[in-house]
């Protein structure tokens, strides 16, 4: 009698566990995305001479490790873990930031408030495109330096 339900409780978590790889390998946002700078729009500038963002499923959530080049051309990377609870997580290689909270408004649409030291220096709206191929990033507040900025920050599905 105590045999099967052994069997029974490993083929749960081995099917648990296929279910979440397979949701996490077709969720469109996993994988890398390139910063198109021709639709970006960074004010008040400069932008970065290149971004790449890198998806991948992490826990409960996503982690997104962003590597590009700066303004200066001094190389940049930066972790930002995505978990949809409206809750703050670390975010690591930002100035201007050191926790991010994200909130999903629905399948494409995610809020997003940017915090250093507790205090909120941004707020911003991620949105997926219908065809899941480009991702657009709308924010607005406060840059490390103290200036305000307004962005629109575009990536392509690589």
């Amino acid at each position: 009698m105590r045999l099967p339900s052994i069997f029974t409780l490993a083929a749960v978590v081995l099917l648990t566990a296929c279910s979440h790889t397979a949701f996490a390998q077709s969720d469109p946002l996993i994988g890398r995305w390139k910063l198109n700078l021709k639709k970006s729009k960074y004010n008040p500038g400069p932008p970065p001479q290149s971004s790449t963002m890198h998806y991948e499923p992490a826990g409960q959530g996503f982690r997104d490790t962003v590597t590009g080049v700066d303004s200066q051309g001094k190389p940049t990377t930066s972790v930002f873990m995505m978990i949809y609870d409206g809750k703050f997580y670390p975010t690591t290689g930002v100035i201007g930031y050191d926790a991010s909270a994200f909130t999903r408004v629905d399948d494409s649409t995610v809020t997003y408030i940017r915090t250093l030291a507790g205090k909120v220096v941004g707020t911003g709206t991620r949105v997926l495109s219908h065809d899941g191929k480009t991702l657009t990033f709308t924010g607005t507040g406060t840059t490390a330096n103290g200036r305000r900025y307004d962005n629109v920050i575009v990536f392509d599905k690589q």
